[in-house]
């Protein structure tokens, strides 16, 4: 990655920050997903089932204390068949929800078990209903025999009473005291069969077995009385109604048997309808509370789940904060510390400072940016020292020139004045001067040729510093290329670094989004605490409900206590109503119990979840803080790119001073081949004062010899 280009290595960041980020936010979602779908798994297959089973339980009861009413009216008995079907409604929807979640195994063992014991219960019932009907109607046929004997020895003891008087008004006293006896039996009689209505009610209310013994006495007793009397008897009225006395007796008698027997079938089937009462209750609330402790397991397991999960998230999201921080700053210097210095020197450059030195060597673009550089500034300062030598070596081959042509036209001074002069002068100077002047040619011509060939050298040499200031500018050309070409790459990475901010705020929306799924989380968790609120509060009903039950069989219970034998039965009614009571009490406080720490684990749930949104919401900062420290790479690309641009300027101005150079050398370049014409000119015109020189030694000598 240290030797990739600028836009790799930008690509591999934003990648491996995309990477991250995606890795923590598909493991929170997982997580999260998890903790939901167990937390659905709660709501929508053990939180109905206790409901239901609540429901059902709720429904046994209120049924149970009607089939308890049943037998003493019709109404009871058709309110409490309503009521087990109700249950049977109840159960039908276990049944339904049983199927929905087979793997549920203590709700299908609860479906495959309780139809038969409740088929039995609601069997017993109608069985119950129907004694109940046959026992209030004998029960009625019996009362309306006790009331037919009670009257029909009132009509025989009005008989006996009057058959009296009239034996006293005749004066018959034997037959007067027998009647008398007559009368106190008949009354005898009549107080007899009052005492066996008064048992005969313990046996109605209270099964009594012994009242019913006891009133099974008194009528052995009452039929040899009954005899004693009937042997008393001389008038036919009286013996007639005896007879219907006798019969009355005898026929209420064999109502109370069969209203007794009647009386033991009922308890009877009142004791198989316990059993199976007992039984459905059992199971409604076994199922009940196998319901509450697998809910409250996974409710348990949730939270252990939602606390490893919250774990996991902090881990994971402050290993991407750590290791996002590092790899921003890393890139983030491997970008800006080489562009930095790449921009310092080329800073330099531009202000004229060709003697530094940038110490940046690497393969990727600011690698290449400082090696195209170095070459420039290299290729600059070479150039510039030859342009510097040449020039001086132009300017010191000038110097001669102008010399040379001085002492020319000096010395072309002096012999225009030596030849005025000489033709003046006496004959003897003459010479000293043409040898003089000779002397002056010979130097001159030399001194003339040396210019000559100085002016041809200095020709050649700016023929040369031409060629050299056509390679300098060539070079500073394509430095001036190379920067543009760099200043396109800086707008290049310039759009990477905008595209890669771009990826960034997709990944800032993407951790917004993973936001909003949690706070959707939140508000299920919420509703699902709603729901266990609602349950606390039927809970809380129940309870109520339970209470006032439970308070009703103790009075119950204590009227029964003040009846003496005679309440017994109701007392164990009351008993059984008490311990059903009791039962649904328990199973109040075990849902109560599991509600309370289901409410616990959700508002557990909602909290970690809070939390997971504020460490998603922090992630989303650390990326808006990414997408800032790119924003800020493109700021320092841009500068850059201006700085690069600034140097391609330079050279482009550069550019145009060498050619203004390379021009000046030209016009030099002329300057000297002028001044080498001029020298072979000076050249020409000594060989011409050569000529004459010798034809003015003719002269002379011939004014010598003249």
């Amino acid at each position: 990655m240290f030797t990739s280009s600028i836009g790799k290595k930008i690509g591999s960041g934003f990648a491996l920050l995309l990477l991250l980020a995606c890795l923590a936010g598909y493991l929170s979602s997982a997580e999260m997903r998890r903790a939901a779908d167990d937390s659905r798994r709660v709501a929508a297959e053990y939180i109905p089932k206790v409901k239901f089973a609540l429901n059902l339980g709720w429904s046994l009861n209120d049924a149970l204390t009607r089939i308890n009413e049943a037998p003493g009216s019709e109404q009871a008995g058709q309110e409490a068949l309503q009521a087990l079907e109700k249950v049977r409604a109840d159960f039908e929807k276990m049944r339904e929800h049983s199927i929905k979640y087979p793997s549920h195994v203590p709700l299908v063992e609860f479906v495959r078990d309780f139809p038969a014991p409740f088929e039995a219960l609601v069997a017993s019932t109608r069985e119950t209903i129907e004694t109940g009907e046959h026992t209030r109607a004998v029960i009625a046929r019996m009362e309306g025999l006790g009331a037919a004997a009670l009257e029909s020895l009132t009509a025989l003891e009005d008989l006996v009473r009057e058959t009296t008087r009239e034996f006293v008004e005749a004066g018959n006293t034997a037959m007067s005291l027998q009647y008398a006896d007559n009368q106190r039996d008949a009354a005898r009689l009549y107080a007899m069969t009052q005492e066996i209505r008064l048992l005969m009610k313990g046996v109605i209310y209270n099964n009594d077995a012994a009242a019913f013994a006891a009133a099974e006495e008194i009528f052995t007793r009452m039929n040899a009385l009954a005899a004693t009397v009937k042997g008393r008897l001389v008038k036919p009225a009286c013996q007639e109604a005896f007879a219907r006395a006798e019969k009355s007796m005898s026929e209420y008698m064999t109502g109370a048997r069969e209203m007794f027997a009647a009386k033991g079938k009922e308890a009877e089937i009142s004791t198989r309808l316990a059993d199976y009462a007992a039984a459905t209750s059992r199971l409604t609330h076994d199922i009940g509370v196998t319901g509450l402790r697998i809910a409250e397991g996974i409710v348990n397991s949730n939270y252990e789940d939602l606390k490893s999960t919250v774990r996991n998230s902090l881990i994971i999201l402050a290993a991407v904060l750590l290791l996002g921080a590092a790899l921003a700053v890393g890139i983030t210097r491997m970008i800006t510390k080489p562009l930095r210095a790449t921009v310092d020197f080329a800073q330099g450059v531009a202000a004229g400072n060709l003697d530094q030195e940038l110490a940046l060597h690497a393969r990727d673009e600011t690698g290449r940016l400082a090696d195209a550089l170095r070459s420039m500034v290299g290729s600059l300062r070479q150039r510039l020292a030859e342009v510097t030598e040449q020039s001086e070596q132009a300017r010191r081959k000038g110097e001669e020139a102008r010399l040379a042509l001085e002492e020319a036209h000096a010395a072309r001074k002096a012999a225009d004045s030596a030849r005025r002069e000489g033709i003046q002068s006496a004959a003897a100077r003459m010479e000293d001067i043409v040898r003089a002047v000779s002397e002056a040619s010979e130097i001159l011509s030399s001194r003339i040729a040396g210019a000559g060939a100085g002016a041809e050298d200095a020709a050649a040499g700016m023929g040369e510093t031409s060629t050299a200031m056509d390679e300098m500018n060539a070079t500073v050309s394509e430095v001036a290329r190379n920067a543009s070409e760099t200043a396109s790459f800086s707008d290049r990475m310039r759009s990477r670094a905008h595209e890669g901010a771009g990826v960034v705020r997709d990944a800032v929306n993407g951790i917004e989004k993973a936001r909003n799924q949690a706070s959707v989380l939140k508000e299920a968790m919420e509703a699902l605490g709603e729901q266990a609120e609602g349950i606390s509060r039927i809970m809380t009903t129940i309870s109520d409900i339970a209470d006032q039950t439970n308070l009703l069989a103790l009075n119950a219970a204590i009227e029964a206590a003040r009846a003496g034998d005679a309440g017994r039965g109701f007392a164990v009614v009351a008993d059984e109503v008490r311990k059903l009571a009791e039962k649904t009490m328990s199973a109040t406080t075990e849902v109560g119990s599991a509600i309370g720490d289901i409410q616990k684990a959700t508002g557990n749930n909602i909290r970690h979840v809070e939390q997971t949104v504020a460490m998603i919401v922090s992630t989303s900062t650390l990326a808006d803080s990414s997408g800032a420290a790119l924003e800020e790479i493109v700021s320092m690309a841009v500068e850059a790119s201006d700085k690069v641009r600034t140097i391609a300027t330079a050279a482009e101005e550069q550019s145009s001073a060498s050619e203004e150079i390379t021009r000046a050398v030209g016009r030099v370049n002329g300057i000297s081949g002028d001044v080498a014409e001029a020298m072979r000119e000076a050249s020409r015109a000594l060989e011409s004062l050569a000529a004459q020189e010798e034809v003015l030694r003719q002269l002379i000598m011939e004014l010598k010899q003249g």
